[in-house]
C-alpha cells in the first residue's frame, strides 16, 4: 500500500474533529504530500474530539495540525490553506486541481456543494465522511466523476441530504455553524473516520473503479446505537446512482468558479 501512494497527494477540506484525525492516518499510512483547508481557530470545546490539545487552543486548525503531522514524518509535504473553501476557492484551485483525491469533512452544506462541483469538474474523487446526530451515527461514501452519481445526485441535489432517510447533519441547530457546539463523543466520531480513511487508502489505490474491491461498496451507514433492531454498520454494494438530470454532472455544468459566485453572496 504505502509503495503506491508514496507520491499521492490528498487535499483534505476541513481539519476539524474528522479531518485532523485523517491526516494523521493518512500520513501514518505513508502519504507525503497533503493540503489541509480550513478557516477556523481551536477553541475549548473542540478539544475533547480533536488530535490536538489545549497547547494548540487560539491556533488556526491547520496550523496545528501541521505540526502534528511534521511529528509523525518531519518530510511530509505541506500547503496550508486559513481560507474559506467557498468565499476564496479561487485562491484554493491551483492547488485543488491536480490531487488524487478530496476527502470532505467539513461542517456546513454550501462547502460540501462546493466541494462536490470541484470533484466532477477537475474529475478528482472524493471521499465524503459525515457524522449526524450529535455523532450518534455516520456516514461514509464516495465520488468517482464519470464513473458513479456525485453528491448533487442524492437526494435529487438538496442539500444535507444523505443516503439513509432521516440522517441529518445535527438537525435540532438553527444554525449550521452551531453543530460546532454539539456533543458528540470522540469514540464514535473517530470510529467512523477510520472508516472514512480505509475508503481512501482504497480509493488512491483504485482511482478510477466504480466499486471498491477491498469493502465492495461506495457507501457506509454507521449507526452507533441501534438499540434491539438494526445493525451498527451497513454497506450499499453499489455506486451512487446517477441521476441524468443532476444540474452538477447529469448536465453541462457551468464552472465551478461561475457557480460559488452565487454560494459566496
Amino acid at each position: 500500500i504505502q509503495e503506491n501512494i508514496l507520491e499521492k497527494k490528498v487535499v483534505m477540506v476541513g481539519v476539524g474533529s474528522v479531518g485532523s484525525s485523517a491526516s494523521a492516518q493518512l500520513v501514518k499510512a505513508g502519504i507525503r504530500n497533503l493540503v489541509l483547508i480550513d478557516p477556523d481557530q481551536l477553541e475549548v470545546h473542540n478539544i475533547i474530539r480533536h488530535l490536538c490539545d489545549l497547547d494548540d487552543l487560539g491556533r488556526y486548525k491547520t496550523d496545528a495540525v501541521a505540526d502534528r503531522l511534521k511529528k509523525i514524518n518531519p518530510a511530509v509535504n505541506l500547503q496550508l490553506f486559513k481560507d474559506d473553501f467557498v468565499k476564496d476557492y479561487e485562491k484554493i484551485e491551483k492547488s485543488v486541481s491536480d490531487a488524487d483525491l478530496l476527502i470532505v469533512s467539513t461542517d456546513t452544506p454550501d462547502s460540501r456543494q462546493v466541494a462536490n462541483m470541484v470533484s466532477v469538474e477537475k474529475k478528482i474523487p472524493t471521499v465524503y465522511i459525515s457524522l449526524h446526530e450529535r455523532a450518534m451515527t455516520g456516514s461514509v461514501y464516495r465520488v468517482v466523476p464519470g464513473k458513479t452519481g456525485c453528491r448533487n445526485c442524492l437526494g435529487d441535489g438538496q442539500w444535507n441530504s444523505e443516503f439513509i432517510p432521516g440522517t441529518t447533519e445535527y438537525s435540532e441547530t438553527a444554525d449550521e455553524r452551531d453543530i460546532l457546539f454539539q456533543p458528540g463523543m470522540d469514540s464514535d466520531i473517530t470510529l467512523v473516520t477510520l472508516l472514512g480513511v480505509k475508503m481512501a487508502l482504497s480509493s488512491l489505490l483504485n482511482p478510477r473503479l466504480k466499486i471498491l474491491p477491498d469493502l465492495g461498496a461506495n457507501y457506509i451507514h454507521w449507526n452507533g446505537y441501534p438499540g434491539k433492531k438494526g445493525a451498527m454498520a451497513r454497506l450499499i454494494p453499489a455506486g451512487i446512482p446517477k441521476n441524468k438530470e443532476c444540474d452538477v454532472c447529469g448536465k453541462k455544468p457551468k464552472s465551478t468558479i461561475e457557480r460559488n459566485n452565487v454560494y459566496a453572496e
